[in-house]
Parts: C-alpha cells; sequence; structure tokens
C-alpha cells in the first residue's frame, strides 16, 4: 500500500511544501485568518444579493477549519468554509432565485459547473459554481420539498480554496479571526452591503472557530 505523505509524523502532521502544491494543484496564498472569513462573508453576501427575493439569512459568520488534504491538525494551512441559508422565503420565488442567480452569477466571476436536479428523492433545484479568479467554489440548492416539517429554504455551501497562516500564527487559535475580535452581526435583509453570516454545521450549543456560540435556527 503506498504510503501518506504525513504518515508516522504525530501530533501537528503537515505535508512538506515541496508536496503541497503537488496534492493541491496550487500553492495556498499566505494570508491572516480574519481576511480570508471576511472575503467569504462579502462573497455570500453577494450571491444572496443576487438571488433578488425576499427572506431571512442565517447568521453566523464563515469561520476557518483544517485544509484536510495537507494539514489534517490545522496548524498551517486552512480552508474557510460558509454554509448558510434563506429562511422565510416564498417558496414560489425560488425558481426566480434560481434563474436570478444563472443569469448574474458570470458577472460576479462564476463559472457554473453544474444546473440540474440534486441527486435526492426530491430531485430539488442545485447550482454549482467555482470562481474564475479565487478559486472558491459554492453550491446552491432551492430546497422546496423536504422530510418531514422541515420548512422550504435556499441552502448556500461556499468553500474557500486552501490558504498558508502568516508564519508564527496558529490559524485555528481563536484570536486569529476578525470575528472572534468583533463579533457577530446579523445581516438585515434589506441590506446586502453587510457581509452576510452563515450557519456553521455544528452542534447547538457548540463554539465556532470564530468564536460564536451555534444557536438554533428552527422555529
Amino acid at each position: 500500500m503506498e504510503r501518506s505523505i504525513m504518515d508516522n509524523t504525530g501530533p501537528g502532521r503537515v505535508a512538506e511544501p515541496a508536496k503541497v502544491r503537488k496534492i493541491l494543484g496550487y500553492t495556498p496564498e499566505v494570508r491572516e485568518v480574519w481576511q480570508a472569513e471576511d472575503e467569504v462573508n462579502r462573497m455570500s453576501s453577494r450571491l444572496l444579493d443576487a438571488m433578488g427575493i425576499s427572506g431571512t439569512p442565517s447568521d453566523l459568520p464563515a469561520a476557518a477549519g483544517p485544509c484536510d488534504a495537507v494539514d489534517p491538525d490545522f496548524t498551517t494551512y486552512y480552508t474557510v468554509d460558509h454554509p448558510w441559508a434563506l429562511w422565510e422565503a416564498d417558496a414560489d420565488d425560488f425558481d426566480t432565485a434560481m434563474e436570478n442567480l444563472r443569469s448574474r452569477l458570470p458577472g460576479l466571476g462564476w463559472r457554473i459547473t453544474k444546473d440540474g436536479p440534486q441527486h435526492s428523492m426530491f430531485r430539488n433545484p442545485e447550482i454549482k459554481a467555482v470562481h474564475i479568479s479565487s478559486g472558491h467554489h459554492v453550491a446552491i440548492r432551492a430546497l422546496k420539498k423536504r422530510s418531514g416539517d422541515l420548512k422550504p429554504q435556499i441552502s448556500v455551501t461556499l468553500v474557500s480554496p486552501c490558504y498558508k497562516a502568516p508564519e508564527g500564527s496558529d490559524p485555528s487559535a481563536p484570536d486569529s479571526s476578525h470575528h472572534a475580535m468583533t463579533g457577530a452581526m446579523t445581516l438585515p435583509i434589506d441590506n446586502h452591503d453587510e457581509a452576510c453570516r452563515g450557519a456553521r454545521p455544528r452542534a447547538v450549543g457548540a463554539t465556532t472557530s470564530a468564536g460564536v456560540k451555534v444557536s438554533s435556527n428552527r422555529s
């Protein structure tokens, strides 16, 4: 069996710099965690604006996590993800939101890589796209039909490429995040210029790497 380049390295496993580009296909940019998180939040805000329908976005910010392919222990390389949802929107408007995204995403620098039904029981519409210049990926799903008593929502998962934390910094430390210092801000639906704060997929009561306590989004 082929051995991993990170086998038997113990705590703090991280790929050697010469191997990182080979594994990822690119050299991660050196960037402060808070800067990467803020960029993702701004991108989420623009996606919300592009939908063009009324609703209430979930209210927690993007947060950094490990770049598993090269640094599963989250010591040097990291990525930022931002799962969030648009709640309390009229399901009859979901088709309008997805059509708006189809027409507006290219103008925002996105290349659509999938536009069709999900591979699931309800076959809800799904758009996937990659940002041409930054390498971010997004999946947007109009969940008009859901199991049980779950309410309709538009679900968004936005993920950054991997970054490298500046020398001497710890990307997993709470104080590396801008949001740990400033606190999360709820995005009013009528003010899309503020960063959209999306919910991390963690248990209620847990704390994100941005130092934000997770609350329930269910009514």
